[in-house]
């Protein structure tokens, strides 16, 4: 008579499909491992912690078993004669606390080392099995089993580490972790903790490889046994084995990447040396030669959507009021910030490799910029979509500024100033900047009045922050010079202010380093070409501010320019928006 059908004959039940799932399910509450932090290496069955009820899970919530479910469990526990068996059902019971819960702990840990060391059980289910008799030692604080369950791990590890094929690192390492802790001291076994060196260096040995030195590495460090200085030599390793790797790689977007990694980690651990030779390595790195795939999109607007939208600034014949209408946008080109952010969950949601692989910026002089993170993924893909909103609104923004620079052909400086003091009550420097910065786009100097214009962008944050009188200047302490804090700095606090979040995004986004970057790139000569519709985005920004009447502005006048940096466009009657709206309309029906 089976094990199964004793345990039906005591609760008077014969067989069934319904018993049989159940029976089923009972076995289904699996080992499963969880070794992320080598100090703490635990095993855990499955269904030991208790899910939201709106969430299906499977094998179900053992501590919502119902009894009829429980009593099988007993039944079975005392008709099944398997070591691994009969371990997992003592231990659905302790964890059900069914019973004499202690004896049941009790069993399911001799159980346990007993599966461990049977031969006629996969290697993986043993160690885990071993590793989840010492889970239970900790919970219910029983030292008895301890020596056994040291020479049973021992037992599991061994053949693996003097192995000439290494291939079990999921398994071994956390057997070792696990060896390291439970070691007794010098006074209570002599020699042991010099086992546990052997027993270390044997793991560094077989798997002091880059992809697990690290794991390696945070043994040694819990490890009592280990002297410091050789805590720090296992240290080094870390940087050393990433070094070789680097070096060793052909392919060259691996090479760099991997040379990236070296140096930054030894930099981090201190090593000036190993960072230094890395470096220098990663800047010899033929970056041409990387074949990038590149994945394109085409945005084309109709001919007659593009006149529609640049007659609404020439249709009236005049360079001043198109200029004014231009100044007046009140939208950021990145477009709104909360349709932004659902887009790119949206997108990240339907898209489970964005969220797993990091996203790892070059930049403009090829050399690796920024690695992206989980808790980043959701900002990087905002700015991505803000970028590209921005891009868009650009091509229009520049088709309109091109007009606006045929109907003022002929224009100089002076007079394009002047009009703008005029009409803006802005600072006549600012305007003449402004004026000149124009005259250079409109010649096509487009990389001559990028270099130009951006570093205003921060000038004129920084003016409108002292208006407010925020503290934005550094005092010098120590050898620190005394400075003002930088642009990255100093944007979160315009948003403190009150200031429009869309425009602080777009500013982020266009120039700083979790966006585009552009600021850094002008200012050290990476950039040696500029395309048109950056140029007219960077141009964009800086008349944000260069328009701005701080000097002469009422303290009414800059709380109205927080929540509308933009000047506001020109009050006109009613019959002269129903005839422009009309005229837009004519254009568009008979448009290219």
């Amino acid at each position: 008579m089976s094990a199964v059908s004793a345990a039906l004959q005591r609760l008077d039940a014969g067989p069934s499909p319904a018993l049989e799932a159940v029976v089923t399910t009972t076995f289904h509450h699996g080992l499963d491992i969880n070794a992320d932090d080598p100090t703490a290496v635990t095993v855990s069955v499955f269904g030991a912690s208790d899910a939201p009820d709106e969430l299906p899970s499977y094998p179900p919530p053992i501590a919502r078993a119902p009894e009829d479910q429980v009593k099988l469990w007993r039944a079975l526990s005392d008709n099944v004669t398997h070591a691994l068996a009969k371990s997992l059902l003592h231990d659905l019971l302790y964890l059900r606390r069914d019973g004499n819960v202690g004896a049941h702990a009790r069993e399911a840990i001799t159980l346990y080392l007993d599966a461990a060391q049977d031969n006629s059980v996969d290697e993986t289910t043993r160690t885990y099995s071993a590793l989840r008799a010492l889970t239970l030692c900790r919970q219910t604080k029983q030292s008895t089993e301890t020596p056994r369950l040291r020479q049973v791990l021992e037992d599991l590890a061994a053949p693996d580490l003097s192995s000439t094929v290494h291939n079990r690192p999921g398994a071994t390492l956390p057997m070792v972790a696990a060896l390291v802790e439970t070691a007794p001291s010098e006074a209570e076994s002599p020699g042991s903790q010099n086992d546990v060196r052997t027993l270390l260096e044997a793991a560094l040995a077989a798997y002091g490889t880059s992809d697990h030195i690290d794991y390696i590495a945070r043994i040694f460090t819990a490890s009592g046994a280990v002297s410091d200085q050789r805590k720090l030599q296992v240290q080094r390793i870390r940087a050393e084995v990433r070094l070789d790797r680097a070096r060793a790689e052909t392919d060259p977007a691996l090479r760099l990447f991997r040379l990236e990694e070296a140096a930054s980690l030894a930099k981090d651990l201190g090593y000036t040396d190993l960072s230094e030779a890395a470096t220098v390595e990663l800047q010899q790195v033929d970056t041409e030669s990387i074949e990038w795939k590149v994945f394109t999109s085409e945005l084309q607007y109709r001919p007659q959507d593009v006149l529609a939208y640049v007659g609404q600034f020439t249709y009236h014949g005049d360079w001043k009021r198109g200029l004014k209408h231009w100044l007046s946008s009140n939208d950021a080109p990145s477009g709104q910030y909360d349709r932004n952010e659902a887009l790119a969950r949206q997108t990240l949601a339907s898209s489970l490799l964005s969220q797993l692989i990091p996203r790892r910026r070059v930049g403009i002089h090829g050399m690796p910029e920024r690695t992206g993170s989980q808790d980043s993924a959701l900002d990087d893909k905002i700015r991505e979509i803000e970028y590209r909103q921005a891009v868009m609104a650009g091509s229009l923004l520049l088709a309109a500024l091109n007009s606006i620079g045929e109907l003022a052909g002929g224009t100089g400086e002076e007079e394009l100033a002047a009009f703008l003091v005029d009409e803006y009550r802005c600072h006549m420097a600012n305007a003449t900047i402004l004026a000149k910065a124009l005259l250079l786009f409109w010649r096509g100097e487009y990389l001559v009045v990028s270099h130009f214009v951006t570093p205003y962008i921060e000038a004129g944050v920084r003016t409108l922050l002292l208006t407010l009188n925020e503290p934005i200047y550094r005092v010098e302490v120590g050898k620190t010079k005394g400075q003002y804090a930088q642009l990255g700095s100093i944007l979160p606090r315009l948003s403190d202010e009150g200031f429009d979040n869309d425009w602080i995004r777009y500013l982020q986004t266009l120039l700083l380093g979790e966006g585009q970057n552009h600021r850094n790139d002008l200012a050290h000569g990476f950039t040696r070409q500029m395309d048109s519709v950056v140029a007219v985005l960077l141009l964009r920004a800086s008349a944000l501010f260069l328009v701005m009447p701080l000097e002469a502005a009422t303290a009414a006048e800059v709380d109205q320019l927080k929540a509308r940096p933009t000047p506001r466009p020109e009050a006109r009657p009613f019959w002269c928006r129903v005839t422009a709206a009309w005229s837009a309309a004519v254009r568009a029906f008979h448009g290219p």
